[in-house]
C-alpha cells in the first residue's frame, strides 16, 4: 500500500466492510463479519444493529427503515429495532439494493450474483408490519452480476457480470436493454451512472470509459492512472452530480468529473490514498456545506473470499473532494479516445 494522504479517519473496524448507507449524520455500515454497525460521522461511536451468521453484501435505507441483503441472497429489514426476512426470491448473493422514496411509496431494486435484477415496492402496514412485494425481474446476463448501478431518475440500470466485457443497461420504462462493450481483451468490472444518460464503466486494465445511453461507442476513454498502475478498479460510485469516485486495490481514490460545456468529458483528479481496498461511499456534506465523500475500506474486496490484504486497514474514513482541500491533485490519467 502506498503512504496515505490527509483523510480524516471516523473509525477503525474489526473487519472489512462490505456496503455503506449514509443519512442524518450516521453511517450504516456492513462488514464481512456478519455485524450491521450504525457509525455517527462526527464521533465515531458505534451502535451494532445486527450480527447475522454470514455476510451482510449490501445495504439500503428509506426513511427510517435499514434493508439489507445477505452472501445467502436473503433480503431482511430493520424497523423500530426488529429485523424481518422480507424476501427470498434471490438465489444468490446479494450485490446491490437500492430505495428511492416516490411520494409515499419507496420503490426497491436488487441485483444478485445469481443473474437477476429485481423490482419491489416496500410496503409498511399501519402496524409497523414491513413487506417487499415482487414486480419483476429482468434477465440477460449469462454470468453473476458483479456491479449494479440505477440512474438518478430511476430510467436505468447498468450492470456488469462475470469474465465479461459488456455493461448491460435496462431500460425500466420500456423492457428493453442496451449493450455496450470495453475493448477485446478486457472485462467490465464497474458501471456509475455521471449523468442523466451518460455512465462511467472501469475495466479490468484500470481504464476508464464514458459512455452515453445514445451510442454504443464510447464518447472517452482515459487509460490508467500512474499511481494505479497494475492494480485493479474496486469500486466506482456516484457521489455528486457529474461526480463519481474510483477506488483501486492498492488504495488509490481519485475523482471523475464530467465536463458538460460543449463536448461532453470527464477529468480526473486524485485525492490520495485509504489505505486499504475502497469497497464502498457515499455523499455526505460537511460542516461548511461542502462535499465531502465518506469511504469505507478494508483487507478484502467487498464481494470475494480469503483474499486478505494483510498490510490493508479496516476503516472508514472522510474526504474532502473540493480543489481548494485537494490543491496538489494531479490528473490521474490520459485520454486516449475522444469523439
Amino acid at each position: 500500500m502506498e503512504s496515505p494522504c490527509p483523510l480524516s479517519l471516523v473509525a477503525s473496524l474489526r473487519s472489512p466492510p462490505t456496503s455503506l448507507s449514509t443519512a442524518r449524520g450516521k453511517a450504516v455500515l456492513a462488514l464481512k463479519t456478519g455485524e450491521l454497525l450504525s457509525i455517527d460521522l462526527e464521533t465515531g461511536g458505534k451502535v451494532k444493529l445486527v450480527k447475522e451468521k454470514i455476510t451482510v453484501t449490501a445495504v439500503a435505507k428509506a426513511n427510517d427503515i435499514v434493508i439489507y441483503g445477505t452472501r445467502k441472497g436473503e433480503i431482511k429489514a430493520i424497523i423500530d429495532g426488529r429485523i424481518a426476512r422480507i424476501a427470498t426470491r434471490h438465489a444468490s448473493s446479494i450485490v446491490e439494493i437500492c430505495a428511492t422514496e416516490d411520494d409515499s411509496d419507496v420503490n426497491v431494486i436488487t441485483s444478485s450474483a445469481d443473474k437477476k435484477v429485481m423490482l419491489w415496492k416496500l410496503v409498511i402496514s399501519p402496524q409497523r408490519i414491513v413487506s417487499l412485494v415482487f414486480i419483476k425481474a429482468l434477465y440477460g446476463p449469462n454470468t453473476a452480476i458483479i456491479s449494479s448501478r440505477v440512474s438518478g431518475d430511476r430510467r436505468f440500470v447498468a450492470c456488469t457480470s462475470e469474465l465479461s466485457n459488456t455493461i448491460r443497461v435496462f431500460k425500466l420504462e420500456k423492457d428493453t436493454q442496451l449493450l455496450f462493450k470495453v475493448r477485446d481483451g478486457e472485462h467490465a468490472l464497474h458501471a456509475e451512472w455521471i449523468g442523466a444518460e451518460e455512465f462511467v464503466a472501469a475495466s479490468d486494465s484500470g481504464a476508464l470509459y464514458l459512455y452515453s445511453t445514445e451510442d454504443a461507442a464510447p464518447l472517452q476513454i482515459v487509460e490508467q492512472a500512474p499511481s494505479a498502475k497494475s492494480c485493479t478498479p474496486t469500486l466506482l460510485k456516484r457521489v455528486g452530480d457529474n461526480k463519481v469516485v474510483v477506488g483501486y486495490s492498492n488504495g488509490q481514490i481519485a475523482l471523475v468529473e464530467m465536463d458538460t460545456n460543449g463536448r461532453r468529458k470527464i477529468e480526473v483528479r486524485e485525492l490520495g490514498n485509504c489505505r486499504g481496498i475502497p469497497n464502498s461511499a457515499e455523499p455526505v456534506k460537511g460542516d461548511n456545506g461542502e462535499e465531502e465523500i465518506v469511504l469505507a475500506a478494508g483487507q478484502e474486496e467487498r464481494h470475494k473470499r480469503f483474499i486478505i490484504e494483510e498490510n490493508a486497514k479496516n476503516a472508514l474514513w472522510r474526504i474532502a473532494t473540493s480543489q481548494s482541500a485537494e490543491s496538489a491533485a494531479q490528473p490521474a490519467g490520459t485520454a486516449a479516445h475522444h469523439r
